[in-house]
């Protein structure tokens, strides 16, 4: 009978501990407000979304620039297309600053390849600009 009662209060014993386990958990979980993060997550998703449709947009209308028929023309697409990779440059600068962690390894890599690809393409864009103005 004895060991009956003492396999009962060992039982007991780890189910309270477990309740206090998970009662800690839930405890320590409180404080963390899951909310903001999901926000800085949404908000790097919608800058990196109008990034990608800005150069889509740059690209389309310097493509437009270069098959124009007059320098009028190929002057407003250009335009447009300028207007378009400041508005890309805008959302670069912002999501560099939506940085958790300045020192972060993989963020800076990321970022320092985002800005060295973006320098290529406005050369490539400047002369993309140049042979179009003289072209037409």
């Amino acid at each position: 009978m004895k060991a009956k009662g003492n396999w009962e209060l060992i039982c007991i014993a780890a189910a309270m501990g477990a309740v206090l386990v998970l009662m800690f958990v839930a405890i320590s979980r409180v404080g963390r407000d899951p909310h903001p993060q999901m926000e800085l997550k949404s908000k790097r998703i919608e800058l990196v979304n109008k990034m990608r449709l800005s150069l889509s947009k740059a690209s389309e209308e310097q493509n437009y620039a270069v098959m124009s028929t007059s320098e009028l023309a190929s002057r407003e697409f250009l335009d447009r297309a300028l207007a378009e990779l400041t508005s890309f440059d805008r959302n670069r600068i912002e999501l560099v600053s939506l940085a958790q962690k300045p020192d972060d390894e993989i963020h800076s890599s990321l970022t320092k390849h985002i800005d060295e690809t973006f320098r290529e393409f406005q050369s490539v864009s400047n002369q993309v600009s140049e042979l179009s103005i003289r072209c037409s």
